[in-house]
């Protein structure tokens, strides 16, 4: 789910304890729910392990999780690499490699 409706679910004051449970500002739980940032890659695996998984890493960097994380799914990987067209060819392409070698020693 992604990170709005989780906060919608949530309830009144949502992001301020997300917020003060992870260490940054208000602001930023607001800006990354309204999808004006990404949040760091230290953060996305935070607020994954704060809503038990109901946010995910994928949910959060949707753009770019295969690059960052390609251990997470690796056909799926494979299958994001080739349809995402913003990716720097040569990121997605060892991204696609790297994740092929990971599925073919499983």
């Amino acid at each position: 789910m992604d990170l709005r409706t989780y906060l919608k679910k949530a309830g009144h004051g949502a992001s301020r304890r997300m917020a003060q449970a992870l260490g940054v500002y208000a602001s930023d739980i607001s800006n990354w729910a309204a999808g004006r940032r990404k949040p760091g890659v230290a953060v996305c695996v935070s607020i994954e392990q704060h809503t038990n998984g109901d946010v995910t890493r994928r949910d959060l960097r949707p753009d770019d999780w295969f690059l960052i994380w390609p251990e997470m799914d690796g056909a799926q990987a494979i299958a994001d690499a080739q349809i995402h067209p913003q990716a720097p060819a040569s990121q997605a392409l060892a991204a696609t490699e790297n994740v092929a070698v990971e599925v073919a020693h499983v």
